[in-house]
């Protein structure tokens, strides 16, 4: 329904369609296709995990940090010092 309002306002933008009934942010077509993509995304993302797969977020969504980073690529001065082992 979101990429159906967006789609509605970019061709009332460009006169092909008829007007557009809604106003204030929301009239904005650029704000239905974003709401489209993000609903699309996580309708992706609970279906896998309702049939019983992991609850996986696309990789691309994702940003690797460097304590996100497996403790081999870390840089030294970032890893866990270990203190009183012996």
């Amino acid at each position: 329904m979101a990429y159906v309002l967006g789609f509605w306002r970019l061709c009332s933008d460009m006169g092909i369609a008829g007007a557009f009934p809604i106003t204030g942010l929301f009239s904005h077509w650029q704000i239905w296709i974003a709401v489209g993509v993000l609903l699309h995304l996580a309708a992706y993302s609970f279906n896998r995990y309702g049939r019983g797969g992991d609850l996986e977020i696309p990789r691309f969504l994702t940003f690797r940090t460097l304590l996100g980073r497996p403790a081999q690529e870390r840089p030294t001065a970032l890893r866990p010092r270990k203190v009183g082992t012996r």
